[in-house]
């Protein structure tokens, strides 16, 4: 009787690079405030650009960690003026992934991650578009220094996502003052928590495949 030696297979995995992942944020904001009557602030629309993304894949669960560039922030309307706030931010979300990861498939996707604020621009119109007061700062103050979220959301195999983000601090530094003279706290009373929609598309550029020698036969 002959006894060969076990064959061992070695779990497969794929490393890989993408670029490309842009697309349309859709977000409003629950916006609470002593002021004035709370809810959900108008629906607003803004592009994402993505820098890098990095995947590390088994056959059905994946990692991955990618930057962004984001444009995130809230439209409120009155009777008589109207106030647009926005920031742009470089995210960094995390996460896993479930499904046909390996092979570019269908996949569920969730985690978390953070945005840091590097520019901050408001306008306020007064009674017609042509009566406005606006500003823009870099590395305003007015935002905290991170902005952290929770997401979850799915890639089809075209390429195609969708997910669904929520901010869970305020978007605005509540201690900031505009004159450190004389402190005034425009954000002190309000809570302005984002909600996002996004859509967009993934293209993978380069792949790095650590193959096995087996994968010859």
């Amino acid at each position: 009787m002959t006894f060969y030696p076990e064959k061992t297979i070695k779990k497969r995995h794929q490393v890989s690079f993408a670029s490309a992942s842009d697309g349309i944020m859709l977000s409003s904001a629950y916006r609470q405030s002593p002021a004035i009557i709370s809810g959900l602030t108008y629906l607003r629309a803004s592009l994402f650009f993505n820098i890098v993304s990095l995947n590390y894949d088994f056959d059905k669960v994946g990692l991955f960690s990618q930057i962004d560039l984001n444009n995130i922030g809230y439209i409120f309307k009155t009777k008589d003026s109207t106030l647009k706030a926005r920031a742009y931010t470089i995210s960094v979300p995390i996460g896993i992934k479930l499904g046909n990861v390996k092979k570019h498939g269908n996949y569920l996707m969730t985690g978390g991650g953070t945005d840091f604020p590097f520019n901050y621009k408001e306008k306020n119109y007064h009674s017609s578009r042509y009566n406005k007061q606006k500003f823009n700062e870099w590395f305003s103050d007015r935002n905290p220094t991170i902005l952290p979220f929770v997401y979850i959301g799915c890639q089809f195999q075209n390429g195609i996502s969708i997910k669904a983000q929520y901010y869970f601090t305020d978007f605005y530094n509540t201690t900031f003052n505009v004159n450190n003279i004389t402190p005034s706290q425009p954000y002190s009373h309000e809570m302005i928590n984002i909600a996002a929609v996004l859509l967009g598309y993934n293209i993978d550029y380069a792949k790095l495949n650590k193959k096995d020698p087996e994968d010859d036969f």
